[in-house]
């Protein structure tokens, strides 16, 4: 079972970071109609690692932090499900919202943090992490490889500061580069090269978020501890600011859209949020919410950049303090699991330094609810607790 355990951990680390790379069939319904359905290969994996895992997970006792975060992801869910009834003609409600509420929030959590987590946990044990952290460098590698020849293509084009979708793998090159950069201290344990090779492909993607995140996660496995927890909080702090200068300085009209546009997402959501604080739209609104004030109106479809800009304009004060409540939890757990201080291992630091940067890359990205920030989730809680 360990052996399969790894075979389907090892899948689900190459298909994760491509969200449109898809299997896709014709259903025949009754009456001659079809349903066309579309599912992420990386989530039918980690569907199956769901499955392989239920002997184990009913077998197991849960902890009081587990307790603690499953009551707050229930309460997240019974807050997406209420907004999805509270109002007609709502952006969330009706059956738009419990479909994005059932396809995103608790299938990502129950697939990749619960079940694929577990099949990481028991693929590490017995001497195997090293096997673990091999098979996400070489899903790393590949996924830069990817990235640098989409970039090199954009550059070439002349395109450098804009954005280019990847046929068939994802709708944008900087969703790779946002799945790589929390990486970074895992893979600089098997190879620091390798770690190098990604770096290059991060800084010809442009992703401003992913450079911000990388050179947080580098800076936590070689700066010294004494030292790294206030100086990187500074240095992201100054990093983020550092993000809005950026298209000025460089005069680059399409940054400067680009920036334009954020701007008006956070428009979006604080209207959103001040419609509904306590229990906000319902999943999904984000993306069929319609600000039509000029110019923010030029935005919409697109989804809200950033964890707290998503959560309280989508799931409103509650739902973000669930949210809060839930990943705090697994922060509890992965640093009472990794030691912490000078008694950590060299693993045990990457873990704890790759969950900071994953949670930093939260701030700016649209990964909230996506299988590239849920994978690595599951990679780091399974990582955590393969000594249990």
């Amino acid at each position: 079972m360990k052996r399969w355990c790894a075979v389907v951990v090892a899948c689900g680390l190459l298909s994760a970071p491509y969200i449109d790379w898809q299997l896709t069939a014709a259903v025949p319904l009754p009456g001659g109609t079809f349903w066309n359905m579309n599912v992420p290969v990386a989530d039918a994996v980690a569907l199956l690692a769901l499955v392989t895992s239920l002997p184990s997970l009913l077998r197991r006792r849960p902890d009081a932090l587990q307790v603690l975060e499953g009551a707050a992801w229930l309460c997240l869910w019974g807050i997406g499900a209420f907004a999805a009834h509270h109002g007609d003609g709502l952006p969330g409600a009706g059956p738009d919202g419990l479909h994005t509420l059932l396809r995103k929030p608790i299938f990502l959590c129950l697939a990749w943090r619960v079940g694929f987590a577990d099949c990481v946990r028991r693929g590490a044990m017995g001497g195997r992490v090293q096997s673990t952290l091999q098979g996400l460098t070489v899903s790393a590698l590949l996924c830069a490889a990817v990235l640098f020849g989409s970039s090199a293509a954009r550059i070439g084009s002349g395109e450098a500061f804009w954005w280019r979708a990847i046929e068939g793998l994802t709708n944008n090159h900087k969703t790779l580069a946002v799945f790589l950069a929390p990486l970074l201290p895992l893979v600089s344990l098997v190879s620091w090269p390798a770690a190098a090779a990604i770096g290059v492909a991060l800084v010809l993607s442009w992703s401003k978020a992913a450079w911000v995140t990388a050179l947080y996660g580098v800076g936590w496995v070689v700066l010294p501890r004494r030292v790294r927890a206030w100086s990187l909080g500074a240095g992201a702090a100054i990093s983020l600011l550092a993000m809005a200068a950026l298209p000025y300085l460089a005069r680059s009209v399409e940054q400067i859209d680009s920036l334009r546009s954020r701007m008006s997402l956070n428009k979006r959501a604080i209207a959103m949020f001040w419609d509904h604080p306590w229990v906000g739209y319902g999943a999904g609104s984000n993306v069929r919410y319609e600000l039509s004030t000029f110019p923010d109106y030029r935005v919409n479809g697109v989804d809200a950049h950033g964890v707290f800009a998503k959560l309280s304009s989508e799931f409103g004060c509650l739902g973000l303090c669930a949210w809060l409540v839930a990943n705090g939890a697994i922060a509890l757990r992965i640093s009472r699991a990794t030691c912490g201080g000078s008694r950590a291992s060299r693993l045990d630091d990457a873990i704890w330094g790759c969950f900071l940067a994953l949670n930093l890359n939260l701030l700016t990205s649209t990964e909230t609810f996506s299988q590239t920030h849920w994978a690595i989730l599951g990679v780091l809680t399974g990582l955590s607790s393969r000594r249990r």
